[in-house]
């Protein structure tokens, strides 16, 4: 099989083993994606990566499902998006289903809530090392450390995401102008 046709079921089986052991949503599965496809396998950069995301964070829907789509589409076509979505669909599928059948006996268990408690504190260092590998692409100009002292502030103070995203690029469209003009 050729490595062209083979990419949809590398990036199904990739997605469905993450959707198993990524816990903590999109963000987290953002840092196994970007270890395994841009820093081992080389599928994209770092910038293309903070394209995908970016993309998927504006966008209506879930982050991990848009991320997951615009990733395939990126690296091999709707063929590979669809791949992606499905492969990274799958897991939680499986464990909701097997959870809402045990539900009532599972969630009094103290070996459960205890189990739960170490995944949440294990969630917040894999979201902070995805998003500290990303800072090169993010802040390739110092521009870029404005832009996130300027969003961090207006996020504090209750502006609204999309508001915040969408004023982003506009100041990212004015200074490129400046810079081509």
């Amino acid at each position: 099989m050729s490595a062209k046709k083979s990419l949809p079921l590398h990036l199904f089986w990739s997605f469905f083993q993450f959707g198993f052991y990524t816990f903590g949503g999109g963000w987290s599965l953002i840092a196994q994606i970007q270890k395994k496809f841009v820093e081992e396998e080389k599928l994209l950069s770092e910038e293309e990566m903070l394209d995908v995301i970016s993309i998927g964070r504006s966008l209506p829907g879930l982050l991990t499902g848009n991320t997951c789509y615009l990733f395939g589409y990126q690296v091999g076509g709707f063929a590979c998006a669809l791949a992606c979505v499905i492969g990274i669909s799958l897991p939680p599928v499986i464990f909701l289903t097997v959870l809402t059948w045990f539900y009532e006996r599972l969630r009094a268990q103290p070996l459960v809530e205890s189990m739960l408690l170490g995944v949440r504190a294990a969630v917040a260092p894999i979201i902070l090392s995805g998003t500290l590998r990303l800072r090169k692409a993010a802040f390739m100009l110092r521009s870029g450390y404005v832009f996130f002292a300027l969003a961090l502030a207006a996020y504090v103070f209750g502006l609204d995401c999309i508001l915040i995203i969408a004023i982003a690029a506009a100041a990212g469209l004015l200074l490129y102008r400046k810079k081509e003009g």
